[in-house]
């Protein structure tokens, strides 16, 4: 089984700007990345197969409860 990942790159301007600031993100992921995850929510199967998949680059927003129902409902689960 494969990992699903989602993740906005980081710069190398970014990267070195991060490790200046005592930020070493490839220390806390656990692929030894310096990618920045970006928030998701997902409906899985019993199969373990992705139906629906929010994903939001700006952590502020999340998709609506009835959003997430309505996927749900849609995927017939």
């Amino acid at each position: 089984m494969t990992a699903a990942t989602i993740a906005e790159q980081v710069s190398t301007i970014n990267a070195g700007a991060q490790l200046h600031f005592g930020l070493d993100l490839t220390t806390v992921n656990a692929d030894g990345t310096i990618a920045i995850p970006m928030p998701a929510t997902v409906i899985i199967d019993a199969d373990r197969v992705i139906r629906w998949i929010g994903v939001r680059p700006d952590c502020s927003t999340r998709p609506e409860p009835v959003d997430i129902v309505d996927a749900h409902d849609a995927a017939g689960l």
